[in-house]
């Protein structure tokens, strides 16, 4: 920041003479001709896009059942739909998964016109951290074919499976943060051409947050050894030139 102080002379005072005058307006026109100068410094807006894949070791398997209930009354029908939490339980027990984890939600009412009620289920199996080769595969395949068959035998519409990991949130700040290193070295280089040098960050956006954990749906690939996430972002980086 440049200060100026003004001093209000008599012109009948003899003691500052023409040349002393010439001195001082030539130093405020070159502090003026410097400040100008500076105003026309503009920074540059350097924009990087830039995507980062995080994989890790999946912990569980989740599978969603869903089941609608008709009847000649909503009251009655919730009676008849109470009993698919227990039943549900009972056959994971038989099926070998007593200690599965298991949310049921419902009974929903989705209409009034219509005396019929769903129940949703989330049913989630823990994977073994065993290293043994195919144990874990095995093991997810062997979970399909119960769940399905649990599904088919209380007649229930089953999605899945999905993979998960047990802080999701962790990997994908992981994911942007790989994202946002890759994104300045790319920066980087385009200032080093340009001769600029970056000063600050303008803006950072986040353009996608994608899983990959179910097999088949993406071209990473899920499986019961792998489960990764996308991060797709974009950052606007703030340059000026070298020196100023």
């Amino acid at each position: 920041m440049l200060c100026f102080r003004l001093f209000r002379t008599n012109a009948r005072n003899t003691n500052v003479s023409t040349h002393e005058r010439l001195l001082i307006a030539t130093a405020i026109l070159l502090i003026g001709m410097s400040a100008a100068t500076a105003q026309e410094t503009y920074a540059t807006l350097i924009e990087s896009e830039s995507t980062a894949t995080m994989e890790a070791t999946p912990t569980a398997v989740i599978f969603h059942l869903s089941r609608s209930f008709t009847g000649d009354s909503l009251a009655d029908t919730v009676q008849t739909a109470q009993a698919l939490a227990p039943d549900l339980r009972a056959a994971l027990k038989e099926a070998g998964y007593e200690r599965a984890t298991m949310n049921v939600t419902g009974p929903m009412i989705p209409s009034t016109e219509h005396k019929s009620i769903r129940i949703d289920a989330e049913i989630r199996l823990s994977l073994g951290s065993t290293s043994a080769e195919g144990t874990r595969s095995t093991a997810f395949a062997t979970a399909v074919d119960k769940i399905s068959k649990i599904a088919t035998d209380l007649d229930c519409a089953v999605d899945g499976p999905a993979l998960d990991v047990g802080d999701r949130l962790e990997m994908e700040n992981k994911a942007v943060q790989r994202a946002i290193e890759n994104a300045y070295v790319r920066a980087q280089a385009a200032a080093t051409v340009m001769r600029l040098e970056i000063v600050s960050v303008d803006h950072v956006t986040i353009e996608s947050v994608t899983w990959h954990d179910r097999p088949g749906q993406s071209k990473h690939e899920a499986s019961a050894d792998r489960i990764g996430v996308t991060v797709e972002i974009r950052i606007a980086y703030l340059a000026l030139p070298s020196g100023s």
